[in-house]
């Protein structure tokens, strides 16, 4: 494990911010000048040279095939110590376990709270600040308190898949990370730990989107996970038996779901539900390979305590990755609830979707994670 000052000197040193590799291993370019350029700057044209094949097909074999090889040349040699030390940072080393005959399976855990008597299960907010639309969704959810209890670890899962700025709409609005940090911490928890599976190199990830720096200033703990920060978890789904899973979803009192809602190539919509294959290891193309029930199968097994959706600006094509703020709607929208399939459900319209495009939404419903009837969404208008 490294410290996160340990890992800038480390970075400020190497004047390359990718995780330090082997002596006689081939350096990765970099696109360091470009990973600092305003959107303003980019707009209208991707981010990177390879933008334009990540968006048509970004699961390639050929993709994950140079991101597994990189990862593991890279970062093979990097020492992985305790996962909560404090103020620490584990440093990435590869994609989860793999099963193996004979291991030891750890139970799935549900994260739930029952709603208080009479509080709806999801929430939309319209406003134009931030803040007051959490605020609103949460009040009327029945307060974080009521979810959130003095001493309580505290996991908050955002979508830090991707290599991205925030104005790009494909990782979670780190403005929103750190307001639900500061809400934990003033309901008491104990400590807020955040976390995700990223694809694109994880150090990136989480500077690029302003993850990281949502961290640091309001005193949560990002933690990385590395191939030894996974645990094989019986889910006993319609597709995955058992499958490795973040430790951390056994050193946790509550989970907070945080998605960016977005198009995603492959299952339509990226969500509540979809954010879920970040708490996976294991070889994430498998997952995909019937992404309409795997994607539930998890989420059935560790059902997440709230979910929070910002849609403040929504990616409407080229996702899950994203690259062109064209492909950007803005929005004034806010979505929260305790049923992450009755979020995704809400979210639907933004996208100009049906329920019935969207597999793993209605393998969800089915599994009695939520509803798609929109009736039962309660409304809150903000700015008069």
């Amino acid at each position: 494990m490294t410290s996160i000052d340990d890992e800038r000197r480390d970075t400020d040193s190497k004047r390359d911010d990718r995780p330090s590799l082997r002596q006689g291993d081939a350096h990765p370019s970099s696109d360091k000048e470009n990973a600092h350029l305003s959107p303003s700057k980019q707009a209208g044209r991707p981010e990177h040279a390879n933008d334009a094949s990540e968006r048509a097909d970004p699961y390639q074999d050929s993709a994950l095939a140079s991101r597994r090889e990189f990862l593991t040349r890279a970062v093979g040699g990097v020492a992985v110590g305790g996962l909560l030390a404090a103020g620490s940072l584990v440093l990435h080393r590869g994609r989860g376990q793999r099963l193996t005959k004979g291991q030891n399976l750890q139970p799935a855990r549900s994260f739930r709270v029952v709603s208080p008597k009479g509080s709806p299960t999801g929430v939309m907010v319209t406003g134009s600040d931030l803040a007051k639309r959490l605020d609103a969704a949460l009040n009327r959810l029945g307060g974080l308190g009521h979810f959130i209890k003095p001493g309580d670890r505290v996991l908050l899962k955002p979508n830090m898949a991707w290599d991205r700025e925030p104005d790009y709409a494909a990782t979670t609005n780190p403005a929103l990370v750190e307001l639900l940090i500061r809400r934990c911490k003033r309901a008491g928890a104990k400590q807020v730990i955040v976390s995700d599976h990223s694809v694109s190199d994880p150090h990136r990830a989480a500077r690029r989107s302003g993850i990281e720096q949502a961290c640091t200033k309001a005193g949560a703990r990002l933690v990385i996970p590395g191939s030894n920060d996974y645990v094989t978890a019986r889910l006993a789904g319609r597709r995955l038996q058992s499958w490795p899973v973040l430790s951390l979803l056994y050193k946790v009192d509550k989970i907070i779901d945080l998605p960016v809602p977005k198009h995603h190539s492959l299952s339509r919509m990226t969500g509540a539900l979809k954010n879920w294959i970040g708490i996976a290891g294991g070889t994430r193309r498998r997952l995909h390979q019937d992404i309409g029930t795997t994607i539930v199968d998890l989420i059935a097994a560790f059902p997440p305590t709230l979910v929070v959706a910002d849609a403040s600006r929504v990616l409407m094509r080229h996702g899950p990755t994203g690259g062109r703020l064209s492909d950007v709607k803005e929005t004034k929208v806010l979505v929260a609830g305790t049923d992450p399939a009755t979020v995704d459900a809400a979210l639907l319209p933004l996208l100009g979707l049906e329920p019935d495009q969207v597999t793993h939404l209605l393998n969800a419903v089915a599994r009695g994670l939520g509803t798609t009837d929109l009736s039962i969404i309660s409304r809150i208008h903000l700015d008069g």
